[in-house]
């Protein structure tokens, strides 16, 4: 990686160079060097965060000379996967969550029937209920869930739409993924010896960005409280048209990949503690 190879030597019957972004460490790829690059980290001196959240949360923190970088277990509920009604952000796909007069309220990509929870809008139900106290700060559907409330297989569940429901195991499983991503971001900040005020802005990439709410991740404790958030979408993708566009890129992704420094968080205690903080709402 971070070299120039010829097509044909990755099987590619097409006649062209292919470049490979540099790699920051075994578990941290040149996704996210190219995700820096479209975040401008490489003419920054300020410190940003870029967080892509999939099965493996990747997270970045720092600016042109000096990164921070890791990768968290964060498994795929963010991603609609394990989740009793989850689904793709695709059309059908319910991404927010809102409340009328007590009635729920919701959005679906694409705006057609709801067929059922992606990322964005699993992260908006448990937000929403979180807030009313439906869901408790352990987690817990609350004994007083009253008109939501129903059951799924014997479990606690809460009514979304007709035929979605969003179960005990959903909100452990979404628990769990946002303990590890959360508690990643909090072992980087204290790593590098700043705190929340001295950090610009967290950019959010991947498409579970594109739909997510701000206040929705602040209030189940996703990303930390005082930072600006930015949605960028596929942000690989745009570093990788940049230095498909401007060769004088390669050069910046390596300089980046040559700044990162990777920090293990199997067996780093403060990463440990931040998890177990990390589980409540």
């Amino acid at each position: 990686f971070g070299e120039t190879v010829d097509a044909k030597a990755l099987s590619l019957e097409i006649p062209a160079q292919v470049y490979l972004p540099p790699c920051p460490s075994s578990f941290v790829g040149g996704d996210v060097v190219t995700g820096m690059l479209a975040c401008g980290f490489a003419e920054s001196g300020k410190n940003a965060l870029l967080m892509d959240i999939g099965t493996n949360g990747e997270v970045a923190l720092g600016g042109k000379n000096r990164i921070l970088c890791s990768s968290t277990a964060a498994g795929p509920a963010f991603e609609g996967a394990h989740i009793s009604c989850g689904m793709a952000g695709v059309t059908g796909a319910i991404n927010k969550v809102g409340v009328v007069r007590g009635k729920l309220i919701i959005e679906t990509i694409g705006g057609g029937p709801a067929r059922g929870l992606c990322g964005s809008g699993l992260l908006s139900a448990i937000a929403l209920f979180v807030r009313a106290g439906v869901i408790d700060e352990t987690g817990r559907i609350a004994d007083g869930a009253g008109r939501y409330f129903t059951e799924v297989d014997g479990q606690p569940a809460l009514k979304i739409a007709d035929g979605i429901t969003l179960t005990q195991k959903d909100i452990r499983e979404v628990q769990t993924a946002k303990a590890a991503v959360s508690a990643g971001v909090k072992t980087l900040i204290h790593e590098m010896g700043i705190d929340n005020a001295q950090v610009g802005t967290l950019y959010i990439a991947g498409g579970f960005g594109n739909y997510m709410d701000a206040d929705d991740a602040r209030q189940i404790g996703l990303v930390p409280d005082g930072i600006a958030l930015e949605s960028v979408g596929n942000a690989a993708a745009a570093g990788a048209a940049l230095i498909l566009l401007d060769s004088s890129f390669m050069e910046k992704a390596g300089a980046l990949q040559r700044a990162c420094t990777h920090t293990e968080l199997g067996n780093n205690p403060y990463f440990m503690d931040q998890y177990v903080d990390s589980m409540y709402f």
